[in-house]
């Protein structure tokens, strides 16, 4: 039995989905996947409904020393995680981000002389340099020195060329469970079709989401057309929250609702019932929301600076593509969703064809086991 270890941060929902799959295809072949997580949870991300009996893989938990959390994210140091992997004893690793996890995997990888794969989502919108010295450098040295890469999407891959890197490279699209989406999002009944045009936004309320450059759009959507529509904003509230409930009241936008942290099992009933779903950001590695949308048969607008959105969206078929800076541009795609119903309905049954030929769990789990059986040969 050859030995797969996939080391990682939390197990997130999306991320526990596609592995199951991938460890159901790669029993088959007498492939072992397991999974070491720095730590099982962490405050950003409390909301998310995640079961460890959920796991059908074998999975190990780094001890409390072997990462630091904040709000916002984790910094993974994996302490402790050579005495893990010297008891698996894996035959090739697979480790997320640009961590001094990742570096403690790959110089474990080199003692052994086993293939090491870094998986990562990160483009040159999500992973700007000079921002943080010690990853920018992590980031090269193990770029250079990796055995291959499995990335989210072509954006990701775009990136780990820009280093020099052709060779190797594995997209394994970024998916969350669809067909379970999907089956969530049956439960509720079909939207009812309303005067009121419904706009939906889902992610934390950080400066990053570029909520305050669609408010700009927003204002001259009010502005230019006469219908009344109405938007929710579900997400993590923080300091950012105030200026946006400020910027709101300067531009009199009562038309907006920040419906605050909503478990995930309930989210699905706000995507039924929208006419629309918009992801303003200014800096996304992939952007699953979208991908939830596209589930529910949405039209989505995607920020140009979301990995995803090149993915998820054929432009002027399912929606469009945005530049947020150019929140004239965004406001006229928003007016002309609102004024035509049938073009609405034609995008929302395109999202879903693309959900159903391209970006699906099925796919991704296939993809994943193909990329690491091509490295155990």
């Amino acid at each position: 039995m050859k030995k797969v270890i996939f080391i990682t941060n939390i197990p997130a929902h999306y991320r526990v989905a596609l592995l199951n799959r991938t460890y159901r295809l790669l029993i088959k072949d007498k492939i072992e996947l397991g999974v070491i997580f720095n730590r099982l949870s962490y405050q950003r991300r409390e909301y998310w409904d995640t079961s460890i009996s959920n796991f059908e893989f074998p999975y190990y938990v780094l001890n409390k020393l072997s990462g630091y959390s904040t709000t916002r994210k984790i910094y993974e140091f994996g302490f402790g995680l050579k005495f893990l992997l010297d008891k698996i004893n894996p035959d090739l690793i697979i480790s997320a981000g640009f961590s001094l996890q990742s570096f403690k995997a790959y110089l474990y990888s080199k003692e052994k002389s086993i293939p090491f794969l870094l998986y990562s989502g990160e483009t040159k919108y999500s992973a700007p340099l000079s921002v943080d010295l010690l990853r920018n450098n992590l980031r090269k040295y193990l770029i250079k020195r990796a055995t291959g890469f499995i990335v989210y999407c072509g954006k990701a891959k775009e990136y780990i060329e820009s280093f020099g890197r052709k060779d190797n490279i594995h997209i394994v699209i970024n998916t969350l469970d669809t067909d379970e989406f999907a089956s969530k999002l049956s439960n509720y009944l079909p939207k009812q079709e309303s005067e009121i045009f419904r706009i939906l936004s889902v992610g934390d309320l950080d400066f990053r989401k570029g909520y305050h450059l669609l408010f700009q759009a927003l204002a001259l959507v009010k502005k230019n057309c006469n219908i009344n529509f109405c938007v929710q904003i579900v997400g993590n509230s923080g300091n950012y929250m105030r200026k946006l409930l400020d910027l709101s009241d300067q531009l009199s936008l009562r038309e907006i609702s920040f419906i605050g942290k909503v478990q995930y099992n309930n989210i699905p009933k706000f995507y039924v019932n929208s006419d629309l779903f918009i992801l303003n950001s200014l800096s996304e590695p992939f952007g699953l929301v979208m991908l939830e949308a596209a589930v529910a048969g949405l039209p989505i607008l995607g920020s140009k600076y979301a990995g995803g959105s090149y993915e998820l969206i054929e432009p002027g078929k399912n929606g469009f593509i945005i530049d947020p800076h150019k929140f004239g541009e965004v406001a006229e795609f928003i007016v002309t969703l609102m004024k035509n119903r049938e073009l609405r309905k034609q995008m929302g049954e395109y999202s879903k064809k693309i959900v159903q030929n391209k970006v699906n769990i099925n796919l991704a789990s296939i993809q994943f086991a193909n990329a690491i059986k091509l490295n155990l040969l």
